[in-house]
């Protein structure tokens, strides 16, 4: 009887919630959060919309091709971070037409099939890529990575 007493006694302690929790439900609580929160998201979509003003105009001012085809690349990492995946394939591409430094063009490559890969979901656009690096680049580090993304979408 009194093992039973001791065990619906901690029982009961663990239905309650622990004190910390009546505060993260407090409606002021609550809303000092969401208005820290407010703040920051306010202050980060400024912050992208010149991020992707300033790689805008480097595209529209620069002559150095790598440095479009960088700018190309952040503003498709952008549109990735936002769910824009058709927009991000679109400057992936333009990227590849600028005349990117080969570490550079590996690298929008890679982005380019992951892209297609994961987000796309069109596995033979992956494929292009991934073979694209093999040819381009047979023997670097994102080569051997190309190679294993092209094993894995032959296996799937």
């Amino acid at each position: 009887m009194t093992m039973m007493m001791v065990a619906v006694a901690l029982l009961s302690g663990c239905a309650t919630p622990p004190r910390h929790f009546d505060k993260i439900l407090e409606p002021d609580a609550v809303w000092q959060r969401a208005e820290q929160q407010h703040s920051g998201a306010i202050r980060a979509v400024a912050q992208r919309q010149q991020l992707q003003s300033d790689y805008a105009a480097i595209i529209r001012l620069s002559r150095d091709g790598d440095l479009r085809g960088r700018a190309f690349v952040r503003l498709a990492e952008l549109n990735v971070a936002l769910g824009q995946y058709d927009k991000a394939r679109h400057n992936l591409e333009q990227s590849l037409r600028a005349e990117l430094a080969p570490e550079h063009r590996r690298r929008a490559l890679l982005m380019l099939g992951d892209l297609m890969e994961r987000h796309l979901l069109n596995r033979a656009g992956a494929a292009t890529a991934y073979r694209q690096i093999i040819n381009e680049y047979p023997a670097t580090p994102e080569t051997e990575l190309a190679r294993l993304r092209l094993t894995a979408l032959d296996h799937e």
